[in-house]
């Protein structure tokens, strides 16, 4: 049943944001898809060995491709789990070629184009490969160790370490040595899209901001690029002109659940994005599973302290988890370094749960004194109101129904709804003027 309000003459507009997060955090079950103690060794499941696997993809048919880092090679897990080798022969080293004809020296990770190649950032080569999906191998852009723009192999990376594909078919890289984000332009062209020589923390445009050893990078629909920087501790925010911002995180090393840059990271190393809009992070040094709402809000999605162990949400644990990737029903693959592991974390949730999103009205927005909020078949008990530092700065508790709340004391900006619900915890972006 549709709750009835009244509108009272306000002006009704459309909401700019929106994401939600739900109260049952122990949905998340973690297993072991493939891998046992380090070594090399082809097969099914954990009777495979992997060494240090970092990057992992996964395609539409639901296979797993791996950066398996320390065998410099790149491994295959069909969907029943059988384990085989798709590039790379072993040897450290540089050699363009078919399977495992090629070399590779320390591959970190691996993204997907449009026609279905797999990009790698092949680091301790300093260069950018593509493997076709018969198993070709070549070298898209990179040299030998420095900095160079420039087209092809005549550009200069430093330790690149994380890839991602927008939908015009650029290649973005965090060139993790340089402390700059590079583009790669479907021909070949490579620039740099921000950072500078410099290392440090600094938002801005271009060459203006800077970044310490950024690593896991990825790209939302709208061509929003986020990035996974070890060494600040923060997530960042990058637009296609190179404005980059601050997402989450607030450069001390910690595990701190929260707002924005009220939260705390450890070693973020990589990154995936599903289909709501939600980021999720291998925090490396924390050996835990972040989530971050579209909104900005974070919170630990599975792990605890340091080990191995399968399980649900905060009961598994991890060791140093490096890739990650969010397949299309939103599961959640983990390259797991320290354990020599894949693991996959499972969503429990009824997907009837996520139509939450569809069945909430925000309004006005922007607003100047008053906004409302109307939900069919959901009641809602509270609402937080929370500023862009993550400060809860107002609270208001509903009754009867009539889901309206004042803020005309608000200073003009950004602020985030805290919607507590029947079914869990919603977060609404708003913009007071």
């Amino acid at each position: 049943m549709k709750t009835a309000i009244k509108k009272n003459n306000i002006t009704i507009i459309t909401v700019i944001y929106c994401c939600f997060y739900f109260l049952n955090t122990n949905s998340q079950t973690v297993t072991t898809v493939a891998g046992s103690s380090p070594g090399y060794l082809d097969g099914v499941g954990t009777s495979s060995q992997f060494n240090g696997p970092a990057g992992v993809v996964v395609s539409a048919d639901g296979s797993l491709f791996v950066a398996d880092r320390i065998n410099h090679r790149i491994r295959k897990i069909s969907p029943s789990g059988v384990v085989t080798t798709f590039a790379g022969n072993g040897v450290a080293g540089f050699s363009d070629g078919i399977g495992t004809a090629a070399q590779f020296n320390y591959p970190m990770n691996l993204a997907f184009d449009q026609s279905g190649n797999i990009i790698v950032a092949d680091s301790n080569n300093h260069k950018i490969r593509k493997i076709t999906q018969t198993g070709e191998v070549t070298t898209i852009a990179g040299n030998v160790s420095g900095f160079a723009d420039g087209t092809g192999t005549t550009a200069k990376f430093n330790y690149p370490e994380g890839v991602a594909v927008d939908n015009a078919g650029n290649v973005f890289v965090t060139d993790t040595g340089n402390s700059r984000i590079r583009k790669i332009t479907s021909t070949g062209v490579v620039t740099t899209l921000a950072g500078s020589d410099a290392f440090g923390y600094a938002d801005g445009v271009g060459v203006l901001a800077k970044f310490w050893s950024p690593s896991g990078i990825a790209v939302d629909a709208s061509g929003m690029i986020f990035v996974a920087e070890k060494q600040n501790n923060r997530i960042r925010k990058i637009t296609q002109a190179g404005a980059v911002t601050t997402f989450a995180g607030n450069g001390t090393s910690g595990s701190t659940d929260g707002m924005g840059t009220t939260a705390q990271f450890s070693s973020p190393f990589c990154l995936a994005l599903d289909a709501t809009g939600n980021v999720f992070v291998t925090d490396a040094a924390n050996n835990r599973i972040r989530k971050i709402t579209s909104a900005g809000m974070v919170s630990t999605f599975a792990g605890s302290s340091q080990g191995y162990l399968d399980g649900i949400g905060t009961a598994a644990k991890f060791y140093y988890p490096l890739g990650i990737s969010v397949a299309t029903d939103g599961t959640v693959f983990i390259g797991e370094s320290g354990n020599s592991r894949i693991r996959k974390i499972t969503n429990n949730l009824n997907i009837d749960s996520y139509q939450i999103e569809n069945q909430i009205t925000v309004y006005p927005n922007p607003a100047t004194s008053i906004i409302h909020l109307e939900l069919n078949n959901r009641t809602i008990s509270k609402i937080n109101i929370i500023d862009m530092n993550g400060r809860y700065i107002q609270a208001n508790h509903i009754l009867n129904h009539e889901n309206k709340m004042y803020i005309g004391n608000l200073q003009n900006g950004i602020y985030t709804l805290q919607i507590f619900t029947d079914n869990g915890i919603i977060y609404k972006k708003i913009i007071k003027k």
